[in-house]
């Protein structure tokens, strides 16, 4: 793993969706240092970034913490632009941040909370950052809902990203609302693999959530 990793340029996409609630909607800083220094380690370029609701990915990780502890690191902080639009499977298209685009690995950072559209926000809805501008918001609205088609456009986007791995923040979750003004709710659960598919539906049982209902 070592040699693969030397020299090559991995993106760590935290959620950073804000900093208006203070840390608990946002993945760890910890969490984020500590797989940065571990790809550090192998001889990894290290770059993190996110397009937040709110704020750029900087300003909110100064204000949550999480930059006193990413600083003392070899790495950069990206803001996802420019975009370049790509075309869903299903001919939705999409501007997606060139940054994720340009990495050679993608390790996808994901933030264990509730969500009041998809019920709950895991390792594959956490990719959704990738895409920028007013598209974001848009296909929220559009494709949302009971009948939406907002879920397999998510499963779509995987597609077109870069290979990588997915280990979800379940340390301290967020329930009961979200994606930003929920309760802290003290799991202790880190989930990690490549396939967030898989990872979404082993958190899932893990959680005793049905995915049907």
């Amino acid at each position: 793993a070592g040699r693969n990793l030397r020299s090559a340029t991995i993106l760590l996409k935290p959620n950073l969706i804000t900093a208006g609630n203070g840390p608990l909607p946002c993945t760890h800083g910890q969490v984020i240092a500590a797989v940065a220094r571990w790809l550090l380690d192998q001889g990894a370029r290290v770059v993190v970034g996110d397009s937040p609701a709110f704020g750029s990915a900087r300003a909110v990780l100064e204000k949550t913490g999480g930059w006193s502890l990413l600083a003392p690191l070899d790495l950069r902080i990206v803001e996802f632009r420019p975009a370049r639009l790509l075309t869903l499977p299903s001919g939705t298209q999409v501007p997606v941040a060139a940054p994720v685009l340009d990495c050679d690995y993608l390790i996808n950072l994901p933030k264990l909370k509730a969500h009041g559209q998809m019920r709950v926000t895991l390792a594959v809805k956490n990719y959704f950052g990738c895409v920028v501008g007013l598209h974001k918001p848009w296909l929220h609205m559009v494709h949302g809902g009971g009948q939406g088609r907002f879920a397999q456009l998510l499963v779509e986007l995987l597609s077109l990203l870069p290979p990588g791995y997915s280990l979800v923040d379940g340390i301290t979750a967020m329930h009961v609302s979200g994606p930003i003004h929920g309760h802290p709710f003290a799991l202790g659960l880190l989930a990690g693999g490549v396939n967030p598919l898989a990872v979404d539906t082993a958190l899932l049982a893990v959680l005793g959530i049905n995915p049907h209902h």
